[in-house]
């Protein structure tokens, strides 16, 4: 089984054409979580944790976290997305 290592993700940036960031990144994400609308399926089933202590930081922007036992996350604002690995 393949671990994934660095668990804060990156999805290219596309900017809504209706209603809020906000709205259009939880719907990014959920789409994300289910696997749907042509985008791979990411969550505990596909996103394994490498038993190793990491710090999570988050940056500008929405970030996504998968977080498992480990691993202690900064710089999260209360908007953001946390998955339990």
């Amino acid at each position: 089984m393949q671990t994934v290592r660095q668990r804060r993700l990156c999805v290219p940036r596309v900017e809504p054409s209706n209603g809020t960031r906000s709205s259009f990144s939880n719907t990014r994400v959920a789409r994300l979580r289910a696997g749907t609308g042509g985008v791979p399926k990411l969550d505990a089933t596909t996103v394994f944790d490498d038993l190793l202590a990491n710090r999570l930081k988050g940056g500008l922007g929405l970030d996504w976290f998968f977080q498992g036992d480990l691993e202690r996350i900064t710089g999260r604002s209360p908007d953001e997305f946390v998955d339990a690995i």
